[in-house]
């Protein structure tokens, strides 16, 4: 059998690189909106929240043409209400809330609710907070924190708005703002699938195709000024032959090899490489790996 990252019934660990050019990939609220940056260190992270909205944003477009689209409905999107949601798993499974068959009828509404909506199926959720629950879901698909390679410099710089909100404003007296961004970044993030941890075996080989289509399309479908130029610059997905894992991840990670030569200014100041060597090992025990660059 031919592996590929898409059979689900496999363990897969996957290293992202992007970047961003001119502009604020994940602004800090608390902050007033800077890029999210380490002050030891200088280098910039982006959460795993913001990322997984990327996924989510760029699946829920991927799949709008599929003749089974019902299956790709978002749990977690602007204006949702999560307790409303599980309201609606109790009538869409036929469950009337029974305290004497609490687990049972829990464990049948969140399968319903796992097999309705893609990011509860493969991200997990909290579905344990309304007045009739749906318990906890640990998904089988986790994403890290991302950080760039080297440190960033990050400025702000003055802006002016031509239009008024209220006729009542002097118009000759602009309204200044400030806006945030880094000069340049590169990054990388991780991603973690345990087919193990599909606990109702509702992942597909098309939620997985879906999955890693969206991770190279999100940057391409979340496009704005704030954000600048941003771009997927690598994506390296090793699938292990044992649903359990053939070798640790972070040696798999190790095997991708990211230089700097010269100043990080640009994607072209960096060298990317796979330690062949490193990955022996893995390729014995009849792993393979992946490559979309």
């Amino acid at each position: 059998m031919i592996l590929r990252p898409t059979d689900q019934t496999k363990k897969h660990d996957a290293l992202v690189l992007f970047d961003c050019k001119m502009g604020n990939p994940n602004g800090d609220p608390n902050a007033d909106n800077l890029p999210r940056q380490d002050m030891v260190t200088n280098l910039s992270y982006i959460t795993d929240v913001c990322l997984k909205y990327k996924i989510r944003s760029a699946i829920e477009e991927l799949s709008k043409d599929k003749v089974n689209s019902s299956r790709y409905n978002r749990l977690i999107k602007k204006d949702a209400v999560i307790n409303q949601a599980i309201e609606q798993g109790y009538i869409d499974a036929d469950v009337k809330p029974d305290p004497k068959k609490k687990t049972e009828q829990e464990s049948l509404v969140l399968e319903h609710l796992i097999d309705k909506y893609f990011d509860l199926r493969l991200f997990g959720g909290v579905l344990s907070t309304g007045k009739n629950k749906a318990g906890t879901y640990d998904g089988p698909m986790q994403v890290t924190f991302g950080q760039s390679f080297d440190p960033v410099r990050v400025e702000q710089i003055a802006i002016t708005r031509c239009a008024a909100t209220e006729e009542k404003e002097n118009k000759e007296n602009k309204t200044m703002g400030r806006k945030a961004f880094l000069h340049y970044g590169l990054y990388s993030a991780k991603i973690f699938f345990s087919p193990h941890r599909d606990k109702f075996n509702l992942i597909t080989e098309e939620d997985l195709e879906l999955f890693w289509t969206a991770i190279q399309k999100m940057f391409e479908f979340d496009r704005s000024a704030a954000r600048g130029d941003m771009a997927l610059r690598g994506l390296f997905i090793f699938t292990h032959e044992h649903k359990y894992g053939d070798a640790p991840a972070h040696k798999l990670f190790e095997s991708v090899n990211v230089s700097l030569e010269g100043e990080p200014n640009n994607y072209s100041d960096y060298s990317v490489n796979i330690n062949e060597a490193k990955l022996a090992d893995f390729y014995a025990e009849g792993g393979i790996l992946t490559k979309y660059v």
